[in-house]
C-alpha cells in the first residue's frame, strides 16, 4: 500500500493560498486537529482526504507517493 505524502498536502493548501485555518474549517475540523495531521502526529481520514481533493482540484493519487 503506498503511503500518503504529507508535503504534497502542504503544497497544494499553500498553492490554493489557505492558511490551515482556513482548510480545517472547510474539513469542520479544528485547526489543531488539522495541524496535527500536517505535522503527522495524526493521519487524515479517507473522507477528509476526499475533501482536500475537491478542494483543491487535485486527483487524491496526486498525494500518494510513488
Amino acid at each position: 500500500m503506498k503511503k500518503m505524502n504529507v508535503r504534497k498536502v502542504i503544497g497544494k493548501r499553500n498553492e490554493s493560498k489557505l492558511t490551515q485555518e482556513e482548510m480545517a474549517k472547510k474539513l469542520g475540523i479544528s485547526l489543531r486537529s488539522y495541524s496535527n495531521k500536517e505535522n503527522g502526529k495524526t493521519d487524515f481520514t479517507a473522507s477528509e482526504l476526499i475533501k482536500i481533493s475537491e478542494i483543491t482540484k487535485t486527483p487524491i493519487s496526486y498525494f500518494f507517493e510513488d
